[in-house]
C-alpha cells in the first residue's frame, strides 16, 4: 500500500511540477528545454507604486494651489507709462482652483499641454483671453517623488471699456511671454500628487491700443518665486 502511495505521489510531482516552474519563469533570457520550450524566471510580481506617474498615453489635470511667494519687477513702456518697480508677496491659496492646465503623455515622462482661459465681465463687455501651451518632462527619484520641469510660451488679450474725454473707448491689451517651472511632486498615491517648487515668467511684449488710436508700449513684468501645485492623472 505504501509502495502504491510512494509511486502515486512520485507521478503527481512530475507531473505538475513542469507547469508550477513554467508559470514562475517568464519569457525573459528563456532557457530552451528538449520539448522546444523556451522558460525564464522572472521573480515574484510587482504591485503598482506610486512610480506610474508619466507613463505614455496618461493625461494630467492639474491646478496652481496658489500657496508660496513671488517676486515681481516691471520695467520699460511709453512715456507716461514707463516705470521700474518691483514688489514681493506671500500667497496664501486665494485663487485655488481658478485655473486648471491639462497634460499628455506622448511617450513614456515626455508631456505635451497648456492651460486656457476666457472670461467675461460687465455683461460680456469686457473679456480676457489667455493660452499657454507647454512641454515638459517627468524624472522620477523613487517611487514616490519626481521633478516635472515645464516650459511654454503665453500669450494675453483683454478688451474692456474705457473713459477718454468723457467718451466710452474701447481698449485692447496684449502681451507676450515665456516661462518656466519645476516643481517637485509628492506622489501621494496612485493618480494623486502634490508638489511645489520654482517658477519664472516673463514679458517679451505687453501694448495697449485704444479704439482709433496708435499702440502703447506698456511696461513689461517678470515674476520668480516658488508656487505649489495639486494634480491627478489617468
Amino acid at each position: 500500500m505504501r509502495s502504491l502511495l510512494a509511486v502515486g505521489c512520485s507521478s503527481f510531482a512530475l507531473l505538475v511540477a513542469p507547469a508550477a516552474w513554467a508559470q514562475g519563469w517568464g519569457a525573459q533570457g528563456g532557457v530552451s528545454t528538449g520539448g522546444g520550450g523556451s522558460y525564464s524566471y522572472s521573480g515574484p510580481a510587482v504591485g503598482d507604486t506610486h512610480a506610474n506617474f508619466g507613463l505614455a498615453n496618461q493625461f494630467v489635470l492639474s491646478t496652481n494651489l496658489d500657496v508660496g511667494f513671488v517676486y515681481t519687477a516691471r520695467s520699460g513702456g511709453d512715456p507716461p507709462l514707463d516705470q521700474s518697480t518691483s514688489d514681493f508677496s506671500v500667497l496664501f491659496g486665494t485663487n485655488i482652483g481658478r485655473l486648471w492646465a491639462l497634460d499628455y503623455f506622448v511617450i513614456d515622462n515626455l508631456s505635451i499641454g497648456g492651460q486656457v482661459e476666457y472670461t467675461t465681465r460687465n455683461d460680456g463687455d469686457d473679456s480676457v483671453f489667455s493660452i499657454a501651451p507647454r512641454v515638459g518632462y517627468n524624472i522620477a527619484f523613487s517611487d514616490d517623488f519626481s521633478i516635472w520641469p515645464q516650459a511654454g510660451v503665453t500669450f494675453s488679450s483683454e478688451k474692456g471699456t474705457g473713459d477718454v474725454a468723457g467718451a466710452p473707448v474701447e481698449t485692447t491689451e496684449r502681451a507676450f511671454g515665456l516661462f518656466l517651472n519645476a516643481p517637485i511632486l509628492y506622489h501621494i498615491t496612485n493618480h494623486f500628487f502634490l508638489g511645489a517648487g520654482p517658477f519664472i515668467n516673463t514679458e517679451l511684449s505687453h501694448s495697449a491700443e485704444a479704439e482709433g488710436g496708435d499702440s502703447a508700449d506698456l511696461p513689461k513684468t517678470t515674476n520668480v518665486g516658488i508656487q505649489s501645485v495639486l494634480g491627478g492623472y489617468l
